[in-house]
């Protein structure tokens, strides 16, 4: 009786060291994954820093829409291509951002969108805005590519004010 109780002792404390090393390497992913998430927004924050500065020396701006509720995030340099204030929050419904496209070219940007949303490659239209100036071209990239999760990325629009005597720039 006392062996059978030693025994189980014995196989109690094997199962309890089994858990805490598991418990132990399972904190150690934890911390690792947790490292690796901090270095990621890191360089994503040097990234868009970096992006921002670029778009300021070159004049440039973006746009992103976020597939789950159509709104349209502007960048500063977007907004000041359209001439407007950056939309407070960043972003605007899809309907009032393509309110300030020329009337012509409002459902013309729309189809692209959608398209750009459904995966589809589209091509890069001439655009006016609202009172019929050139607004530059967009260069939609109509790929989602996938991150680490499979889930889409949104689609991305770049815009370059067009110059009295230059083309649009894509």
């Amino acid at each position: 009786q006392q062996l059978r109780n030693l025994g189980r002792i014995v196989s109690g404390h094997i199962r309890l060291l089994s858990a805490h090393r598991a418990s132990a390497g399972e904190a150690e992913a934890r911390q690792r994954a947790e490292r690796a998430l901090a270095e990621s927004a890191s360089a994503t924050d040097s990234m868009l820093r970096a992006q921002r500065m670029a778009e300021c020396a070159a004049s440039v701006g973006h746009w992103r829409i976020t597939p789950e509720d159509r709104r349209i995030l502007w960048s500063e340099g977007l907004a000041h291509i359209f001439g407007r204030p950056r939309p407070e929050g960043g972003s605007i419904p899809l309907d009032r951002h393509l309110a300030y496209y020329h009337a012509q070219d409002r459902a013309g940007v729309g189809a692209r969108i959608e398209a750009a949303l459904a995966g589809q490659l589209v091509g890069d239209p001439v655009l006016r805005d609202a009172h019929g100036q050139p607004v530059g071209q967009q260069r939609e990239t109509g790929e989602q590519e996938e991150d680490d999760e499979e889930r889409p990325h949104e689609p991305a629009v770049t815009a370059w004010p067009a110059a009295p005597g230059r083309p649009a720039r894509t």
